[in-house]
């Protein structure tokens, strides 16, 4: 303690937290985004597989 003032360090810790948090939401909206759009495509490819087995 200098000059007998405490140090503050809670609004440097609440900064990295919510960057951390905020990191870690876009992180995961990308992840669902991106296993939304293999999981439709995936499907259709399937779908396109069975359809010539069907008209047969």
């Amino acid at each position: 303690m200098e000059g007998g003032r405490e140090q503050n360090f809670w609004p440097g810790f609440v900064d990295a937290l919510s960057n951390l948090v905020l990191t870690l939401v876009f992180v995961m909206v990308i992840f669902v985004l991106a296993l939304f759009y293999l999981s439709s495509k995936v499907s259709k490819s399937k779908l396109d597989a069975l359809t010539p087995m069907t008209t047969c």
